[in-house]
């Protein structure tokens, strides 16, 4: 329940706020380790089936349903699929769900409703209840849906990415414009940013259990903090001195009255494919793109000409600086025209990116 926050918002009594503040950080912890283990035993079920399917509805009786919409959440992050989790001792159990971008969670429980006492929600997110004796039909039921809406491509995880964007373009100004685009929400999300070639100068642990990461980057001129959460396991593959590429949101830190830039990561990788599987991935708007033959040996010429001409000037240059100078040479081309360019020299080595 919210009330101890409101009440807590509202105290004027100091001693009376001490000690609902207490009681709330002891909620707080407890709900913490309630998530914890409700999602290894999650995980434990799903890793006993011997194939993952269309859909993930997991029942224990003990589960808390105030948790359990998070841990749904990690869940369907994890294993890329829609997902159910239910609890609840009676004949009556209750449900939350999360869903991956191609499931509309709400139609899909709309196609099982038969099964179900009630439910509400929308495309990502939703609770329910139902009675225990259906739950096997109720399950087999919206399996089925999930497989009529979903298709291969869908079960691959997508990271859709709004610009690919260098150190030295990260500002206070910059982010000011960012925030105009908002409010942001479900169909307007944080613009999300690809972040590459960074050298990783430090590396720290947080959290109880040093399960999140602090990374100081550096692109070998500016440098940034980085906090990626739940990194643990990710955290033991890398070390100092290595390069990564990330994808994430640009983010203000106020620490002390001292305002400062962060990125905030939400995936990340070291292998260099990375950066071309991501990059396919830019969201932008529908323009006429250029085909290239590959016949068209002057254009590839005067492109890597281009290229070697700004490296003998800097040794790292950014996407954008890339497909400004093209743009400004050729007037017109296209992210994914310039990546098409940069992976063919990439393959004859002539260029790491």
């Amino acid at each position: 329940t919210a009330r101890q926050g409101v009440e807590l918002l509202l105290e004027t009594n100091p001693e009376r706020a001490k000690k609902l503040a207490l009681n709330l950080d002891e909620v707080n912890r407890e709900r913490k380790k309630k998530k914890k283990e409700i999602l290894a035993e999650a995980q434990k079920l799903i890793r006993a089936e011997i194939e993952l399917p269309e859909a993930i509805v997991l029942y224990q009786p003990h589960w808390h349903s105030g948790v359990i919409g998070i841990v749904a959440s990690r869940i369907a992050k994890e294993f890329w699929r829609p997902v159910l989790l239910l609890c609840g001792e009676g004949d009556e159990i209750k449900g939350s769900g999360r869903s991956i971008p191609g499931f509309d969670l709400h139609q899909g429980l709309s196609d099982c409703s038969n099964w179900l006492i009630q439910f509400g929600g929308h495309r990502q997110a939703a609770g329910m209840s139902l009675k225990l004796s259906d739950l096997a039909a109720f399950r087999e039921d919206f399996c089925r849906a999930a497989s009529a809406q979903l298709s291969e491509e869908d079960y691959l995880p997508r990271r859709e990415i709004d610009g690919i964007i260098g150190f030295d373009e990260i500002s206070f100004s910059f982010l000011e414009r960012v925030k105009k685009l908002g409010p942001y929400g479900l169909s307007n999300p944080v613009p999300r940013f690809l972040f590459y070639n960074l050298e990783i100068l430090s590396i720290r642990t947080m959290g109880a259990e040093g399960q999140h990461l602090k990374l100081r980057l550096s692109d070998g001129k500016n440098e940034f903090e980085a906090l990626s959460w739940n990194s643990k396991i990710a955290g033991s593959n890398i070390s100092v001195g290595e390069f990564i590429f990330g994808v994430g949101e640009v983010r203000k830190n106020v620490w002390n009255g001292r305002e400062s830039l962060e990125i905030l990561l939400d995936s990340w990788g070291k292998d260099s494919s990375y950066i071309i599987n991501e990059f396919l991935e830019v969201s932008e708007p529908e323009e006429p793109m250029k085909v290239i033959k590959p016949t068209e040996r002057d254009y590839f010429a005067k492109f890597y000409r281009m290229l070697a001409l700004k490296g003998q000037q800097q040794s790292l240059i950014s996407m954008e600086e890339i497909k400004l100078l093209w743009e400004k040479d050729q007037r017109a081309t296209s992210w994914q025209v310039l990546g098409y360019l940069l992976q063919v020299f990439s393959d004859l080595n002539f260029l790491s990116w």
